[in-house]
């Protein structure tokens, strides 16, 4: 470490700018000002929260003790008065190779106070150079204008802060900033970009619930400047993740499936639009007709679509329980999966469980009150009411597993549990459930159910899987399949914003953990060639959606929506414009010969390693690229996304063109322009292997 020093105002000042293997590559600055802050809380009382107080290293000034790798900053008191007299702590900064490596332990010998949450480490003065910022907001974002950035928060794990690190990426250098805790504890990473000075502030808050004398130490706090693409700095986290947690092997039939059509059976109000004895028949034909192979099954039991839950009844009104079970049989023989739904996170409060076993099923909140919403999906009715559950409380957790094996009974081939990737990290405060603090209900306890109930099935039936809502990296042990959820499983521009998003990045997560299958979100019963072509290049399989009866009239009918079909509908509608413009036909045609591609492609686009935009050049910006790895060949996906036809030249070193193709129309001349609105792969033999 070059530098590290406290300053006359008491701050930590440091510097380890590192030296790279190339002399031609100067290193990225790692260099910034450390200071921390803390809150304690005395116990609630029945009629009121704890006090609360706070803390700052602000005027604090420590000893300061050498490391063999660092320094040791030591704070033996952290006040005069109480409860700060009780409290003491030690910070230290190490160089460990590359990396600067933060942490800090703090000891509560308070008798009455809890140390709540600990903010550590708040680095200010990052320098941010010309680079691109890439985020984990969903499957990722990537921000080549600072200044769009902003102030933005990670709020780890859930859907929008799927992992916990982020990059400053250039050329050929970046800075890696990750929080590495092999428990995947909540934590808040929030980064504050000051265009002035074009520097960067990042804080990490936690919440360790310290009781009194107990200690607590942070997970570690990574800077580290790397050499080479921003991929290197998704290396750099996969490589620790791969030290502390695992991913489940790809399942069979999961890595093989082109995408699926997600149906509502029964909605809400109670308005049936698929049933047992032909509509899933039905269903089967729209899905074989667009090319997907695997059924959603939403609604399908006898309260409908966000309704009566978690309470999941073979409906009679639908057909019953032998017609259900039939159905499930005729689709499995046709070679169509089925996935039945399971909300994993809300019950509703209307029903008997909620009555006579909710108490040990819902997540408490501070002041032991439910945490409540409702789900309104029709003007015409009034909104459904629910409570959360707390994934830590047994209740909750035996229900869960239930629903997995009835679903599996049924025939079907496995269970999504909706929202369960989506959520924050919420905080429990029952003292009856199998979380240790509050803060493990949504992190340890949540990724500890998925992962029971996905191994207890796999011994009942190892084709079964457990799909999830949304993904975050603490659920890759139990999950095989993932409905799409949050920024980059749609294009910018999506009119359903949570799905797309600005400056969409999918290659930040599927780079990260490129194993795991996933569906992009598009919540339409028609897919226009710019989403469906956005899947295929970025390596998600396909979507279709119908919740409503204009959505049934339209894929069985070719019956275009009016003014009124959906005025009802208080809960994300389709995109109305989308279907008035969009011929149902061609738009059928077109998807079903780009998953016939994309199925004589799987070695490379279903079955191989997703490697991004790695390992070729393009010469085109207007084109989007990304490759994939089978062996040692690869294949290189490229998209025009324009509305006018675009030159391309590939150049993959140590490779050469074995084959170029198109869904559509054979290709013969590799060195034409892509049409606009179009997909094209080029195939790579490696010459290596003639030696």
């Amino acid at each position: 470490m070059n530098q590290t020093c406290i300053r006359p105002d008491s701050s930590i000042r440091f510097d380890g700018a590192i030296k790279t293997a190339s002399p031609s590559t100067s290193p990225f600055p790692v260099a910034g000002t450390l200071s921390w802050k803390l809150e304690l809380q005395q116990p609630d009382m029945p009629w009121r929260e704890g006090e609360r107080r706070t803390l700052s290293s602000d005027g604090l000034l420590p000893g300061c003790q050498e490391l063999p790798d660092g320094k040791r900053f030591i704070y033996t008191r952290l006040g005069e008065t109480a409860p700060f007299r009780n409290l003491s702590m030690h910070v230290e900064i190490r160089q460990q190779g590359k990396e600067l490596c933060f942490s800090a332990t703090v000891h509560n010998q308070d008798a009455e106070w809890t140390i709540r949450s600990f903010t550590f480490p708040v680095v200010d003065g990052i320098c941010t150079g010309n680079a691109s910022l890439l985020w984990p907001n969903g499957l990722g974002q990537r921000f080549d204008d600072l200044s769009r950035f902003g102030r933005q928060k990670l709020c780890y794990p859930g859907g929008s802060a799927t992992m916990p690190w982020f990059a400053l990426a250039e050329k050929d250098r970046g800075l890696y900033i990750g929080s590495h805790d092999p428990r995947q504890s909540a934590r808040n990473i929030e980064a504050v970009f000051a265009p002035d000075s074009r520097t960067l502030s990042v804080s990490v808050s936690h919440l360790p619930f310290c009781s009194p004398d107990t200690s607590w130490t942070s997970p570690e706090f990574i800077i580290a400047s790397y050499e080479g693409n921003w991929q290197t700095a998704a290396r750099i986290y996969r490589s620790w993740f791969d030290t502390v947690a695992r991913t489940l092997p790809p399942s069979g039939w999961a890595q093989h499936s082109s995408g699926w059509l997600l149906g509502v059976l029964k909605q809400q109000n109670g308005d049936v639009m698929w049933d047992y004895r032909t509509g899933i028949d039905r269903l089967c034909n729209i899905a074989g007709k667009h090319g997907l192979d695997t059924l959603g099954l939403f609604g399908w039991a006898h309260g409908g679509h966000d309704y009566l839950y978690p309470e999941y009844v073979p409906d009679p009104l639908m057909g019953g329980k032998q017609e259900l079970m039939d159905a499930l049989a005729r689709a499995r023989q046709r070679g169509i999966r089925t996935v039945l739904y399971a909300n994993g996170v809300i019950m509703d409060t209307s029903t008997d469980f909620y009555r006579f076993q909710g108490n040990d099923a819902i997540l408490l909140q501070e002041n032991r009150e439910a945490a409540v919403s409702s789900i309104r999906k029709f003007h015409s009715s009034t909104p459904v009411t629910f409570a959360q559950a707390c994934p830590g409380a047994e209740r909750w957790r035996t229900q869960m597993l239930a629903l997995a094996e009835q679903a599996n009974a049924l025939g079907s081939d496995g269970i999504l549990y909706d929202q369960i990737g989506v959520y924050g990290p919420s905080c429990c405060f029952a003292t009856n459930h199998r979380h240790s603090s509050p803060a493990e209900a949504y992190t340890q306890e949540r990724a500890s159910m998925i992962r029971e109930i996905a191994a207890t099935l796999r011994t009942r039936n190892s084709e079964f899987i457990v799909m999830t809502e949304g993904i975050q990296d603490t659920l890759l042990d139990g999950i095989s399949y993932v409905h799409g959820w949050g920024c980059g499983f749609a294009s910018a521009g999506a009119r359903h914003h949570m799905f797309g998003g600005d400056d969409t990045f999918p290659a930040l997560f599927r780079t990260s953990f490129p194993e795991l299958p996933m569906i992009q979100r598009h919540s339409n019963p028609v897919i226009d060639r710019h989403q469906a072509n956005y899947a295929t290049v970025h390596g998600l399989r396909h979507e279709l959606e119908t919740r409503y009866q204009a959505d049934l009239r339209y894929l069985e009918m070719g019956q275009k929506p009016g003014v009124d079909d959906y005025a009802d509908c208080a809960y994300y509608p389709p995109d109305t414009e989308l279907m008035q413009r969009t011929d149902p036909e061609s738009a059928r045609n077109y998807l079903r010969l780009l998953i016939t591609f994309e199925s004589r492609y799987k070695t490379f686009l279903r079955l191989g390693m997703f490697v991004g935009d790695e390992g070729f050049t393009c010469d085109n910006p207007c084109l989007v690229a990304n490759a994939y790895a089978a062996g040692r060949h690869l294949a290189v996906c490229v998209w025009n996304p324009t509305d006018k036809q675009q030159s391309c030249r590939l150049t993959v070193s140590g490779h050469e063109l074995t084959e170029c193709a198109a869904p559509e129309t054979p290709v013969e001349d590799k060195n034409s322009p892509l049409p606009a609105e179009s997909i094209r792969l080029y195939c790579f033999h490696n010459r290596a292997d003639e030696n």
